[in-house]
């Protein structure tokens, strides 16, 4: 009896209610750039509290089925900036929070511009310093980590794992030039650069901050017109980074095969479970992992499931 497998956290996992307020595709978290309107756009280019990051989900969510969007409410204004941008920051970080609490396991994006890129960052790296908040960043096991019941990931990408997928910021006043998350052409800190980005460089793998030379505010420089356009440039660029990310890192989580064996003995019978992956990794070859367990060629990871071996 020591080679049979009892997977009952894992059939736990399998057969528990969906939460109707978890998306399939993608939840996309956006802030809006100072001074940019509170209201959804009556062409419906971009929902409530979203301002043009949500124009940016919204071609985003064109490509990745069931995607929902979630605008950040705060004031996102000029006067009093730093107290605007405090509590967005924490408003931002509160909805990541729940959505992963009621919803473990599904994936995440974080948009922002302008002052709304500083509360993604300020939500994924800590705090910029200063006079503005110095939160701790939100947790690496949200980014990563869902906390539930996997049996394997993929060693390369870890693709069940990742759960804030990708973070895109645009014109970002806390940006440090030359990055390795850096993109565009600005080559100078913003008006108000991070104190410290070290937990920032831990997430270059998901993390894009676009800003151009001349930016007044995330380039310190001296030509407005560079702050608006960045959709115009770049939108699709944008798309395609978040759009791959996805596609990348849920292309592996369909499938795992495990096989029960009732007794060491050569004569004993064997039974197979199998889920059916839905992509071309079906294709790999079954490679046996441990007594009792059969993964396509991936390496075993067994966390806190509720697994026996007996």
């Amino acid at each position: 009896m020591r080679g049979t497998l009892l997977a009952i956290g894992f059939l736990a996992v399998a057969t528990a209610t969906k939460n109707p307020n978890c998306t399939d595709g993608l939840y996309m978290i956006v802030a809006r750039g100072t001074g940019e309107p509170a209201a959804a756009s009556k062409d419906g280019l971009y929902p409530e509290n979203s301002g043009s990051p949500g124009y940016l989900a919204q071609l985003i969510a064109a490509q990745i089925k069931d995607s929902s969007i979630m605008g950040v409410e705060y004031a996102a204004t000029l006067n009093d900036y730093v107290q605007s941008e405090n509590d967005g920051a924490n408003v931002m970080l509160q909805l990541a929070n729940e959505y992963h609490s009621s919803c473990p396991g599904s994936k995440m994006a974080l948009l922002g511009y302008s002052q709304g890129a500083q509360l993604v960052s300020d939500v994924l790296c800590g705090g910029a310093g200063g006079d503005f908040n110095h939160n701790a960043p939100l947790s690496p096991d949200v980014v990563k980590n869902s906390g539930q019941c996997l049996l394997f990931f993929r060693e390369s990408a870890q693709a069940d794992l990742d759960l804030v997928i990708a973070a895109v910021l645009f014109g970002d006043p806390t940006h440090i030039a030359n990055t390795t998350y850096d993109r565009g052409t600005s080559v100078h800190n913003g008006i108000f650069s991070r104190t410290n980005n070290t937990v920032c460089k831990k997430y270059t793998d998901r993390m894009t901050s676009w800003c151009d030379k001349g930016d007044r505010f995330c380039d310190a420089g001296h030509v407005d017109a560079v702050h608006g356009l960045y959709l115009q440039r770049y939108n699709s660029t944008m798309v395609q980074y978040v759009v791959e990310r996805w596609q990348n890192l849920t292309a592996f989580s369909a499938t795992a095969t495990v096989t029960s064996t009732s007794s060491r003995s050569s004569g004993g019978s064997t039974s197979t479970k199998t889920a059916s992956p839905t992509n071309s990794e079906s294709s790999r070859p079954s490679t046996g992992i441990a007594s009792g367990l059969t993964l396509p060629g991936w390496p075993l990871v067994l966390l806190s499931c509720g697994i026996f071996f007996i």
